[in-house]
């Protein structure tokens, strides 16, 4: 009887899985070798030791990650095999915390300390693949840089010098600069309210219907530190609340965090208000049984419109609450 009832239940996984494995790209099959001949004759004329996907993913360290989009996973992967060629981003069961660190800070604006970018530079150069369209503001910078742009089995390649990653600017183009102060921004020290218990749920701002300016962006960002070294279990989510529902959007863990300044790490997500009738909050989320574990400071949110720029009593600077603790941030490489 349990022989009978392991293949009835075997047989129900083994449906599941064949069905997810059919829409799956064949990393090895030999039909894309001849499809990435043209590709390799680039990737060969011009030196390339390495291939860059954007948006840069790395899955497999138990303590930071970046989420990866399926299909670009799969081209990467077809052509990383095809080509006899690394990538520099990860989808693996298991990688160290600190070579997951330093892969992640690539992807940091320059005044951000970044190890290996002299090896790759003296390695050659890196086949970048992506969709233009998908990228946020510093990869958009990074493809911009590419050159031998072209289009292959519906994605974008080109060829970056190594030495651009070192070069990513904390000024986003074409937008004008604000302080602080400036409507629409806003600005806190921390999420600690005085006097007050650590809670479960932190409210950080809280608004109204109508008091934010519907479809614009708005980067809600901030630094944290740990007291334990594991892997963070605290989330971000807005409540998005209308008088019918309540929905929490752009939740996101703070393990998907990619900038670190010595023991400190930034957090970002977006979002972007659809609904007049809505009234929204932005909220920290702690497990009960670690609530002191994360310690949240310099909270900014701000439209991605424009670049807030501040000067810190310290004499550093703020750039779209990009802060380090130890040098001064200039504003350009």
């Amino acid at each position: 009887m349990l022989v009978i009832l392991g293949l009835a239940e075997s047989t129900h996984w083994h449906k599941q899985l064949s069905s997810y494995a059919r829409g799956q790209t064949n990393t090895f099959a030999k039909e894309h070798a001849k499809a990435h001949q043209t590709l390799a004759l680039l990737a060969e004329n011009q030196g390339c030791n390495a291939i860059l996907p954007l948006p840069y993913f790395h899955k497999g360290s138990e303590m930071w990650d970046t989420p990866a989009d399926e299909h670009l996973v799969a081209t990467t992967l077809t052509a990383s095999f095809h080509l006899g060629l690394p990538t520099l981003a990860s989808v693996m069961s298991r990688t160290s915390i600190s070579e997951t660190v330093q892969q992640l800070t690539l992807r940091s604006p320059f005044p951000y300390t970044k190890h290996g970018i002299q090896d790759l530079t003296e390695g050659g150069r890196l086949l970048v693949v992506c969709r233009p369209e998908t990228l946020g503001e510093g990869e958009a910078w990074l493809w911009d840089q590419c050159t031998e742009r072209r289009q292959l089995f519906d994605w974008w390649w080109g060829i970056l010098d190594p030495s651009a990653l070192a070069n990513q600017p904390l000024l986003e183009r074409d937008k004008p600069s604000v302080g602080p102060s400036e409507p629409g921004v806003f600005q806190k020290l921390s999420d600690e309210i005085e006097g007050e218990e650590m809670q479960e749920y932190t409210v950080l701002w809280e608004f109204g219907p109508g008091d934010l300016v519907l479809n614009q962006e708005l980067e809600c960002s901030f630094w944290f530190t740990q007291n334990q070294a594991n892997r963070p279990e605290e989330a971000f989510f807005v409540a998005v609340v209308t008088p019918e529902e309540k929905s929490w959007q752009s939740f996101n863990t703070l393990n998907r965090s990619c900038h670190f300044s010595g023991d400190s790490i930034r957090f970002s997500a977006h979002f972007t208000p659809r609904d007049s009738t809505s009234a929204h909050r932005f909220v920290i989320r702690r497990p009960k049984k670690e609530l002191e574990n994360v310690t949240i400071r310099h909270l900014l949110l701000r439209p991605t419109t424009v670049n807030v720029v501040d000067t810190l009593p310290s004499g550093l600077y703020s750039v779209n609450n990009h802060v380090a603790c130890s040098h001064l941030l200039p504003l350009s490489p």
